[in-house]
């Protein structure tokens, strides 16, 4: 479909995507680039930069009228030279070694709530909160513990989402399937997803497994004592992985809304809302790119940005 982006008129998706603007080139042009690459048998390839620097955020293909869609072209392209060993494991090295240290025996576990032998919830918070916001974590299992009936448990491992942005499905479904033997030895509690990267990897990994955000859940309680307003507007960013998630994007401004926060809603939010650049881990490959991914969604307002998703932050 990339190469009938000519018939568009003005190519919206290079004026709206930092990743084609950054590369100068329609989707046609960047795709003809990565399939030469592709192509290449023996010598130097020279767009595995070009390949990991799209991020899997989808902003494209929602502006395309021929749905033409970067990210998933590059993801296909990594899975690709991946699996023919023709990818060097630099770029991501650091964020596969990430996930196999949260998925360490010493680090991942389950454990019901205290005092209890099952448990209806479990709250999964994810790697990446509780190893930057450990107090906030907490806070919120607390909360949960103390305003849902029949036991919230406490699992911690990393999603499996890293395996999944470097394009190593192999080890994405192991990953998968050893969340979903935790699960089942658990008793199946209904699970409480913190991070929307994991909601995606959920839904497509783990499909039939009980899931909901931490929003959707958190929206329906009484909010904490003491919960403080922002003394001033917040912009409000939707992470690209709820992009069709209307109901958690609701339940975000909801929570806002009973607070009193004043929102401003950006430009390009809800459906057509940026990407920070972290999703497919862009940013690892690329920093220069991932800092413009960043800009392009600070310079959209002179407020400070409020977020619900913890890469994103």
């Amino acid at each position: 479909e990339a190469g009938r982006c000519t018939q568009c008129e003005g190519l919206e998706c290079v004026n709206r995507c930092v990743y084609l603007a950054h590369s100068k080139g329609s989707p046609k042009r960047s795709a003809r680039e990565i399939y030469n690459s592709l192509a290449v048998v023996h010598g130097q390839r020279r767009a595995n930069t070009q390949i990991n620097s799209g991020a899997d955020g989808g902003l494209c293909a929602e502006i395309c009228p021929f749905d033409a869609d970067m990210g998933a072209f590059c993801a296909a392209a990594r899975n690709d030279m991946v699996a023919t060993n023709r990818m060097p494991p630099r770029p991501h090295e650091f964020a596969l070694q990430d996930m196999e240290f949260s998925n360490a025996p010493d680090v991942a576990f389950f454990r019901h709530q205290p005092g209890l032998e099952k448990s209806r919830w479990a709250f999964f918070p994810g790697c990446q909160l509780p190893a930057s916001m450990p107090a906030q974590a907490e806070a919120v299992y607390d909360h949960l513990k103390d305003h849902l009936d029949g036991g919230v448990g406490l699992f911690f491992s990393c999603c499996g989402a890293p395996a999944r942005w470097t394009g190593r499905p192999r080890l994405t479904g192991s990953a998968a399937e050893a969340l979903r033997a935790v699960w089942e030895q658990a008793g199946k509690p209904e699970l409480i997803l913190a991070c929307a990267s994991c909601v995606e990897f959920f839904t497509y990994e783990l499909p039939d497994l009980p899931v909901k955000t931490l929003w959707d859940v958190l929206a329906s309680l009484p909010l904490p004592e003491g919960t403080a307003v922002f003394p001033a507007t917040l912009a409000m960013h939707d992470p690209c992985v709820t992009r069709h998630r209307s109901g958690t994007q609701a339940s975000v401004r909801s929570l806002a809304t009973k607070l009193g926060q004043e929102l401003e809603e950006l430009p390009l939010g809800r459906d057509l809302t940026r990407c920070c650049g972290y999703g497919g881990l862009a940013a690892y490959a690329n920093p220069e790119l991932g800092d413009e991914y960043s800009r392009s969604r600070t310079d959209d307002t002179d407020n400070t940005l409020l977020s619900y998703c913890i890469m994103c932050r």
